[in-house]
């Protein structure tokens, strides 16, 4: 989207301009080409907005197939777009059912799977799962943090107190499954101890 406005749209527009301002007929290709990569990058905002507000769907990035939820998602805004820039010359009701159907499929596809319930020997306490938490949260997540840019635990929390990692346990296991926090996995968390924050999150009866 950049490249069009910035290679084909704006050169276009100052072309236009230099004509009118020369009295000379413009150039009618100038136009044209802007037209159609404004088009392009109409196509492409719906998709560009997921992408800047998919950081509160964890679901979709944290995905294994993140790149084709991407691309579904992707397809789907621009069917949705393409009704709307038709709509006046085409009565194609049935593409913003079918978008709709799309992106019901593709939050049923990116749902969480079902857990099976823990048995008693299972089940892991707050003091078993702390070992992990110092290891690989602590370093941000603590009253005093040492990680570099840090001069206080992110959002206030506190991690390196049991009772603040127990209030905030839906939390803390939501951004560890899906792969949020660690933050770009600076401490290298493993998926076998992501695997055992879940298991204590679910000891907890949350």
């Amino acid at each position: 989207m950049v490249a069009n406005v910035f290679f084909v749209i704006i050169p276009a527009q100052k072309e236009l301009v230099k004509a009118l301002l020369e009295e000379r007929i413009p150039d009618p290709k100038y136009g044209k080409s802007g037209l159609l990569r404004s088009r392009h990058n109409n196509y492409l905002t719906l998709p560009v907005l997921f992408i800047m507000i998919s950081n509160h769907f964890p679901s979709t990035y944290g995905n294994k197939y993140s790149w084709l939820v991407l691309i579904a998602v992707s397809a789907v805004g621009i069917l949705a777009r393409h009704y709307f820039n038709i709509r006046h010359i085409s009565k194609a009701l049935w593409m913003l059912p079918t978008a709709l159907f799309g992106f019901v499929l593709i939050v049923y596809a990116t749902m969480p799977a079902k857990q099976e319930a823990l048995t008693a020997d299972s089940r892991i306490n707050t003091a078993q799962i702390m070992p992990i938490i110092e290891k690989r949260c602590i370093s941000c997540h603590s009253t005093h943090p040492t990680q570099a840019g840090f001069s206080a635990p992110p959002a206030g929390l506190a991690y390196d107190k049991e009772g603040v990692l127990e209030n905030n346990a839906d939390k803390v296991n939501t951004q560890v499954m899906q792969k949020i926090m660690p933050l770009g996995n600076l401490t290298q968390m493993t998926q076998e101890e992501r695997d055992q924050v879940n298991r204590w999150y679910r000891s907890l009866g949350k």
